[in-house]
């Protein structure tokens, strides 16, 4: 087996919690690395049809101001979750960009029901320097 611990950096991009509202990611600085996934959790829940959690992608060159990523800098889906679902639904979304930092946030239109679990991670790759720990 070849190793991949020593090559990737995960950290948490937005702390799981129980979401009745917008939930703003972490700054996460790339810096150092060369590919960035983020991957995201919308926990199950009964959700009313004008209710729903959508993912937003946004990057910032000086970790103050943040933008919309683009769609040409993006893979994956960051469509809104609406009405019910039965089980966790999982987002992977790569950032392609050239920005110094990227956040994922969670969009929430509505109130949702209080068991609504929402988080997110991210895995840094390709890093310059490794080992990364």
């Amino acid at each position: 087996m070849k190793d991949l611990l020593s090559k990737i950096k995960f950290l948490e991009a937005a702390a799981p919690a129980v979401a009745a509202a917008d939930i703003e990611g972490e700054s996460i600085d790339l810096q150092g690395f060369e590919s960035c996934v983020f991957g995201a959790v919308i926990g199950a829940g009964a959700y009313e049809a004008t209710k729903k959690v959508g993912l937003v992608l946004e990057e910032s060159d000086d970790d103050d101001t943040y933008t919309a990523v683009d769609a040409a800098d993006y893979d994956g889906d960051l469509t809104a979750v609406a009405a019910t679902i039965a089980a966790n639904e999982y987002r992977l979304i790569q950032y392609r960009g050239y920005k110094r930092y990227a956040r994922l946030s969670f969009d929430v239109t509505g109130t949702l029901a209080a068991n609504v679990l929402l988080g997110a991670w991210v895995v840094l790759g390709n890093p310059h320097l490794a080992p990364t720990a």
